[in-house]
């Protein structure tokens, strides 16, 4: 039996011992001096601490410092969860029938380990593939829309995360649903379903209401036209004594 005896002090009985430390292997070289290469694990985090040139008890007080700064201010972001709408796109030359806006999702999580006090300087930016953006017919209008068909999980772009401009983490985005072409038929029957669901909303009925009115002025009008006409066809004769000549 062979009983070894760790000069990590991080992770023995005594003074210098730190909680969350796992391992790993003191050292010591001409060059370096003395050397740790120090492991500790906190809520899932696993960090690792390398120190050279520094002399004993401050290598062990350096690594525990090291560690609690880097699970006091750093910690694991969940950016993203698997399926997670990322932005809701508009679309053109589509079918009506199945909506105006395309879900566009992650297939994996996204995650990143980072500084806690910059998680809100963090910027969203979600490009898509030119394969699917629309050309705008305005020079104006900048608004992106993806055009039909797109297949149920197309890959249509990517979603990064940036911090000062610099990419932190990044994803590929897929289409949530099929997005089905226009057709004629597909236009008609939703100019008509539209129709119908809108047939007693208020906005409908005042349109209704300002028709009907049009229509009844307007056939009044006719026939008061039409009165004034046939009036005017009616001939008076009047009676004239005849003369009879000897």
């Amino acid at each position: 039996e062979y009983k070894w005896k760790s000069h990590n002090l991080l992770i023995t009985d005594n003074e210098y011992q730190y909680e969350y430390a796992t391992g790993m292997k003191t050292g010591f070289t001409n060059e370096a001096g003395a050397c740790l290469s120090a492991t500790a694990e906190k809520d899932g985090t696993k960090l690792i601490a390398v120190l050279f040139k520094s002399e004993d008890p401050n290598r062990w007080i350096d690594a525990k410092k090291l560690f609690d700064y880097g699970f006091e201010n750093y910690k694991i972001v969940a950016l993203q969860k698997a399926g997670d709408v990322v932005k809701s796109i508009p679309l053109v030359k589509h079918n009506r029938l199945q909506g105006d806006t395309l879900d566009v999702v992650v297939k994996n999580d996204v995650t990143v380990y980072m500084k806690v006090d910059d998680v809100d300087k963090l910027k969203k930016v979600v490009t898509f593939s030119n394969e699917y953006v629309a050309e705008n017919k305005k020079q104006e209008d900048t608004t992106i829309r993806l055009k039909a068909p797109i297949a149920k999980d197309a890959e249509v772009g990517t979603v990064s995360y940036q911090l000062d401009g610099k990419v932190v983490a990044q994803a590929k985005v897929y289409a949530a649903r099929e997005v089905q072409k226009q057709t004629i038929f597909r236009a008609i029957h939703y100019f008509f379903k539209n129709l119908a669901s809108n047939l007693f909303t208020l906005k409908t009925l005042v349109v209704i209401a300002v028709i009907l009115g049009v229509g009844l002025i307007a056939v009044g009008v006719t026939k008061m036209i039409g009165g004034r006409r046939r009036s005017s066809r009616y001939v008076f004769k009047t009676n004239r004594r005849r003369r009879r000549f000897k």
